[in-house]
């Protein structure tokens, strides 16, 4: 799969200067708070997911809203693929800093996923910020 199907907004602007990825394409969002859960959570404002890589098990192709905090590593597979007309993406919560800090790892795994925008979020630590795969 080459890679240019993977979209990352490192500067988490698009052509119209918004401070997000452009999702003007009607899409579920599904949210994600450091003090969510994985095992009860249902991706709503008032049931976060834990990890944004359960988030994008649940509904490929949503926008992935993710909630001020430190996370650990996301890892996205073939599973959280997006489509061309209906990409998923992943972005901080309006006027909240997100950050991925790993010890030793990738703060972002993307392994045989495509169709993926991931705009506004921090990596730190890690050997790699962003890998694909």
């Amino acid at each position: 799969m080459p890679p240019e199907e993977v979209q990352v907004a490192p500067d988490s602007s698009n052509e119209a200067g918004s401070e997000t990825p452009d999702t003007s394409i009607q899409q579920t969002e599904v949210h994600v708070a450091s003090d969510g859960s994985d095992e009860t959570g249902t991706g709503t404002p008032e049931k976060p997911y834990a990890t944004v890589s359960r988030a994008a098990h649940e509904k490929p192709g949503c926008v992935i809203v993710v909630h001020g905090g430190t996370y650990g590593q996301i890892r996205l597979d073939e599973d959280t693929s997006g489509t061309e007309d209906s990409p998923t993406f992943i972005r901080p919560a309006e006027g909240e800093k997100v950050i991925v800090s790993v010890e030793g790892d990738k703060c972002i795994s993307i392994c045989n996923a495509s169709h993926i925008v991931i705009g506004g979020i921090e990596t730190e630590g890690g050997t790699h910020g962003i890998e694909y795969e």
